[in-house]
């Protein structure tokens, strides 16, 4: 599967083939999305089972659909770890248009053998989307009807950064009003921690394999 080729011009072309060409962790964790999961240092969730991160900026769900044959499959994940959707959204796309282009992934994933679990975190309700909330809504809605605790996972990051009212605290975010802080992270990291090891220990990852970059 390493082999895979994606053809030329294709978005985030050079950015997948770094990744690809990085350690790879067989059996393990993958944490898998968008800018928002790139930019989580996941390590402070999975402690000390083996993770890599294959996650790239400025992803949509068609993006992480083309390069899963190339970023993800190699890794043969146990446990998938997928943030998405929020672009699609802010590019207009309707929030069931969102959530099948999880579905996209989703069905790759589980053609994998052994079949990883997966867990979605939920699109976000930033500041920044304040505008298209029922999008956010609609597609993490049609996620969590499919998630069944075993096979599909659905984490609410939404529910753990809740201020007075449902929304995120302003004060989790960055100045463009859609990142995370630090401390956000942090809080975040400490909230999804029992699910990870839970799973892990449920799957056995102990004996995950990490692997020098081979391209």
């Amino acid at each position: 599967m390493s082999g895979v080729e994606v053809e030329e011009g294709a978005p985030f072309r050079e950015v997948a083939e770094r990744l690809a060409a990085g350690p790879k962790v067989r059996g393990g964790v993958v944490a898998y999305g968008s800018s928002i999961l790139e930019q989580w240092p996941l390590e402070e969730a999975t402690g000390l089972i083996p993770m890599v991160n294959r996650s790239f900026g400025g992803a949509c769900t068609g993006d992480l659909a083309r390069y899963f044959d190339r970023l993800v499959a190699p890794c043969e994940p146990r446990l998938l770890v997928f943030y998405g959707g929020s672009n699609d959204l802010a590019a207009g796309r309707a929030g069931r248009e969102a959530a099948e282009g999880f579905f996209v992934v989703r069905e790759k994933a589980w053609r994998l053998k052994p079949e990883p679990v997966i867990v979605y975190l939920s699109v976000i309700r930033s500041p920044s989307k304040r505008e298209i909330f029922d999008r956010v809504d609609e597609a993490n809605g049609l996620v969590r009807a499919e998630a069944d605790g075993n096979r599909l996972v659905f984490f609410d990051l939404n529910e753990v950064l809740a201020g007075a009212g449902p929304d995120p605290a302003e004060n989790w975010f960055v100045e463009d009003g859609n990142h995370l802080t630090r401390e956000a992270y942090r809080t975040l990291s400490a909230a999804l921690a029992p699910v990870i090891r839970g799973l892990a220990a449920r799957m056995e990852l102990a004996g995950s394999k990490m692997e020098p970059g081979r391209g």
